[in-house]
Order: C-alpha cells, then structure tokens, then sequence
C-alpha cells in the first residue's frame, strides 16, 4: 500500500486500485468524535479583585453591543475602572491617547494580541466582570489545548519522563472538562491558582526550548485522550504532587464526591516532600483560632479524628480555661498555609511554647500522585498503566483510537489490506 499527501488530503493506493481521498473523511469523523460532545473553550480567571485593569497590546478591541470595534491596529494600552451608575455597572475606559470611554453593563470583552496586564503576558480574548463588590475579575477565554499549554509546565516539570507528562496531559484536560461542566453556570469554569490548576500565559514561540518541546509532544500525542466513568461521563481526575504512601478518598477530604478506589504508593519517601515539619507558637494559633475571653490560652492541639488512610481528619484545641474547638483538617491547612501544612498525613507533638507539626506528603492525596507517576514512568510504565495504577475505576477514551476503528469499520471490509500510519513532525529521541 502506498499514501501521499495532495491538496489537504491523505490518499490510500492499495494493490492498484484506484486513490483514495481519505483525509477530508477522517477529518470531518474525527471532529465528530471530539468535538460533537467536547467543549473547545474555556474560561479561567486571571484576577479575583481588582480596582483597576491595565491592558497592554496590538490591535486591541472592545465589545460595543455585539460586535467588536478596533482602538488601532497598532500597539495600544487602556485602564479599566468600574463604578456604579444608580443599580448598573458603569465602565470607565482611559486610552493612552487621552480618549475616555463610558458604558454600562455587566462584562466588558476585549481583545487583541500580544496581550499583557500589568507585565504579565495573559491571552488574546479577556472578560471582565463586574463584581457585586465594586471590584473585578479577570477572565480569559481561550481553548482547552492552549489552555494547557499553559497548565502543564507549572503542574509537572517539564523535564520529567515523558510518560509520566502524557498521563499529567490526560488527567489535567479531564480535569477541566469535569470542572468546565460542573461551573457551565458560572462566569468562570477554573481557578488560575493552585485552587484548581496553575496557569501562566505561554506566548507562542518559534524557537522552542527543550522543555518546551516535551509539553508540546506530550499534548500533541494524547491529542483528545480523557478519563471517564463507566457511564461514559467526565471522570473526576483529581490530582496532587505527593500522597506520602497511599492515597486518599474525595469523600475523607471534601465531604462528598464519588469512591474512586485508595492505592498503595512506594515511591513517595523519595520525593522532597518525603518527610517535612512546621513549628507554631500558641500566640499565632490563638491569633488563627481567637478565644472567646482574650484572657484564656490554648494550650493542646491534638489530633481527635483520623480516616482510613491515616490521614487527619479533625483536629481539637483545648484552653487552660475548658475551652474547645474541633476543626477540619484542610481547614487547619488553609488558616496556616497550604504551604505549610503540606498533607494532613501528620502526627502533633504540643509544647509549653509552641506545637510541632511533623508530616509526609504534600497535597490532598486524591488521585494521582505525580512523584508516583514520575517513578512509575521512570520503570518504563506507560502513561495508559500509570492511570489505570491511580484512578482504576476510569475508563480511557482515547478518540484516534476510535479514527482507526471507524476507518476500518468505513473502509476495512472493502480493502481488507488496509493499513494506517501516523504521520507528523518528527521528535529527537530522549523526549
């Protein structure tokens, strides 16, 4: 069998018959398969509050009724203010040129390229949103595979076994598909933050650094690759950096969320985040925790609640004078710092002074342990049985999968002969 490429298409010659002009097929049945259910787009918040957005760019436009009207063609930049005009929202735009705008309206839409506010690069198509307080929010709209681009280099390093960054791909576009569809209502579907995932701006560049190139190949060779349920819905695809030896349930952190399945992990002692301790005084507990009399003073933390993993699940103050208080373990960590309290796999030991918090692990334990999948990956795992290791109830839809099936189901009986290759750029070897 012989192919070439021709006028977009890829032809299939087989045992002299005639060419045959697959390519506009497989391209309109592959969209099919990934975009028919798929959302292309998404909507990640830059900004909680803001009082005022400065906006630098080319060709920068503002939304006016339902059309878009360019300042320039060229380099420009606008400050965004907000007030209220009686119950209604009013903008205040600034040009650099010395013009001034007014307008009311809930959102505000601008776009251009080589965006950036204040410094930092942010992408081409932005909403802003008037806040009930006063402030703004920054929203940028772009798609899902740029999206992670920008996603995947903060959330693993890019230099990490390859396999290990495709199972890192699948899991973060799971993820933001299942959040895309839980937020459908919502001005926003993700957090930019460590809320839901790390997000920075990647500008597209034609000389590509080495790391550059692992996260676009990891992308682009799991193009479509997600997790899903039994039913064939948006797998929950939690994930987080170190379990410190098993892994968690969403129920024991959250309070609610589907039984995914707890996993043994011996590759965590070896990880930074392997053993790690924080220290606290009584006088920075008190002032996370005030007593009801200013008088009082805690004088034990202890651990009162655990889950089946071992990890804390409440945590309990006691006063020289009788009180009490009973917290949630991610509560203790948001009030002290994530940072700080890296797990709630943790053992309190109380002193006259101060509290020692002693613990492994970093991050809420659910789903995949990306130190994990990096050792895992280091043993020549795939990224198909590093997610199936993590999260053994999902099932692996994989749409080029389902491009081959459906060529062969279209054409196979045909042409029994046939045969499909992958063409695409090619990758040095090493990544």
């Amino acid at each position: 069998m012989k192919s070439w490429w021709l006028g977009g298409l890829l032809y299939f010659s087989i045992a002299g018959r005639a060419a045959i002009p697959v390519g506009g097929w497989l391209e309109s049945n592959i969209n099919k398969v990934m975009s028919a259910t798929e959302p292309q787009t998404v909507l990640v918040r830059l900004k909680r509050r803001q009082k005022e957005v400065q906006i630098k760019g080319y060709g920068l436009q503002k939304e006016k009724g339902l059309r878009f009207v360019a300042s320039s063609s060229g380099f420009n930049h606008v400050t965004v203010k907000l007030s209220q005009l009686k119950e209604h929202p009013l903008w205040q735009l600034s040009w650099n040129e010395g013009r001034r705008e007014q307008f009311v309206g809930k959102k505000l839409q601008i776009k251009g390229s080589s965006l950036s506010i204040s410094g930092e690069t942010v992408p081409k198509s932005l909403h802003l949103m008037a806040r009930s307080d006063g402030m703004i929010g920054v929203i940028a709209e772009l798609s899902i595979e740029e999206y992670l681009a920008g996603v995947l280099p903060e959330e693993m390093p890019a230099l990490w076994p390859i396999e290990a960054l495709k199972a890192q791909a699948i899991v973060s576009r799971t993820y933001t598909l299942f959040q895309l569809q839980q937020r459908r209502q919502q001005d926003f579907h993700v957090e930019s933050t460590v809320l839901d995932q790390v997000y920075k701006h990647k500008q597209p560049s034609l000389e590509l650094l080495p790391g550059q190139q692992r996260v676009q190949r990891a992308l682009r060779e799991t193009t479509g690759v997600i997790l899903k349920d039994t039913e064939g819905q948006y797998f929950p695809a939690y994930y987080h950096a170190d379990c410190g030896g098993k892994t968690e349930e969403p129920k024991n952190v959250w309070g609610n969320g589907l039984k995914l399945g707890t996993v043994m992990d011996e590759s965590c002692p070896l990880s930074p985040h392997g053993r790690w301790q924080k220290s606290l005084t009584w006088s920075q507990i008190k002032k996370y925790w005030p007593l009801k009399k200013a008088s009082d003073e805690w004088i034990s933390l202890s651990i009162s609640k655990r889950t089946p993993s071992g990890r804390v699940r409440l945590v309990q103050l006691q006063s020289q004078w009788g009180e009490t208080l009973n917290i949630d373990s991610q509560t203790f960590r948001r009030k002290v710092g994530f940072h700080k309290i890296k797990s709630t796999l943790f053992y309190i030991e109380s002193e006259k002074k101060s509290v020692v918090v002693f613990g492994q692990g970093h991050g809420h334990g659910v789903g995949m342990c990306q130190y994990g999948a990096r050792f895992l990956a280091g043993r020549g795992l795939s990224y198909q049985k590093i997610l199936k290791h993590y999260y053994p109830k999902a099932v692996i839809f994989e749409p080029l999968l389902l491009q081959d099936q459906m060529f062969e189901k279209n054409f196979g009986s045909m042409y029994p002969s046939i045969s499909i290759q992958s063409y695409g750029p090619s990758v040095p070897k090493g990544y």
